[in-house]
């Protein structure tokens, strides 16, 4: 019975000198494996089972193999191929957009965190879906690149086994409101199309928010600070970002007097 451990990624992982493992009823036997990963029992017709073993490191540094195990029947023939292969898997999603349908220009990318390898993937654009296949186990970050848009999250943690990864999935929330403002202040947002408002908070650390809607929007600050424009205008299809400077600082007061007061004027007729 013999066969071959097959690895690709060998800058990270050895095929040398393994241990494989052979079990039949009560009996377990085990040899190495030769330098190109090969190895071979001397086996009676009978139920066996084989596995390679894996130190503590290569688990911890995500090394999966399929199959894991491998059940083997010998009968009159020897079998040759009982093969081990580094584990590949297919991570796949979906692009889920507000009008339904998706616009030109979206990115997905899937980033090994490990040596900050970058795979770019092809995007269907009836299905809005995307698919990285023969990918090794480990660590790894997708990210959608779209910055006119916002999302749920821009990007996803994926841990890579020896199983597929499905339903890692993109939602779209909203449009970029890009800005820079010195101090935080609130906006009060108008699309000009619907019609419909909406209040917004600036934080002076951020340049970014977001809108509920694509369209025209007329945007008016709302503060204490005069800036050089009382009205912004702003297109989320043609982002100019808006810069708020203020020009002036706004005070409001207001004068209390008492009763002796106000009589002494009134006799006085003087009015405020």
């Amino acid at each position: 019975l013999c066969g071959q451990i097959i690895i690709e990624a060998t800058e990270y992982f050895s095929v040398s000198r393994r241990t494989v493992i052979l079990e039949a009823q009560s009996e377990q036997r085990k040899v190495l494996t030769d330098q190109s990963g090969k190895y071979c029992f001397d086996v009676e017709p009978s139920n066996y089972k084989v596995y390679p073993l894996l130190t503590q490191e290569e688990k911890n540094s995500d090394l999966h193999l399929q199959p894991e195990t491998r059940e083997i029947k010998i009968e009159d023939q020897s079998v040759s191929d009982a093969n081990f292969y580094q584990s590949k898997v297919k991570v796949s999603g979906k692009i889920i957009c507000l009008k339904g349908k998706c616009e030109d220009g979206i990115k997905i990318k899937l980033i090994n965190t490990k040596n900050d390898d970058v795979q770019t993937a092809e995007i269907d654009k009836e299905k809005y879906s995307f698919e990285f296949k023969n990918i090794f186990s480990g660590q790894y970050k997708l990210a959608i690149i779209k910055p006119e848009w916002c999302w749920e999250s821009e990007d996803l943690e994926v841990k890579v086994q020896n199983v597929d990864v499905n339903n890692m999935n993109f939602r779209q929330t909203g449009y970029s409101f890009l800005y820079s403002t010195q101090h935080d202040i609130e906006v009060e947002c108008t699309n000009l199309d619907t019609k419909e408002q909406k209040k917004l908070s600036l934080d002076k650390t951020r340049e970014k928010t977001c809108l509920p809607q694509e369209g025209k929007y007329s945007i008016v600050p709302n503060s204490c600070y005069k800036y050089n424009e009382t009205s912004f205008s702003y297109d989320t299809k043609n982002i100019i970002p808006i810069e708020f400077i203020p020009m002036e600082f706004k005070t409001n007061g207001k004068i209390e007097l008492d009763d002796t007061v106000i009589q002494m004027l009134k006799k006085e007729n003087i009015t405020s």
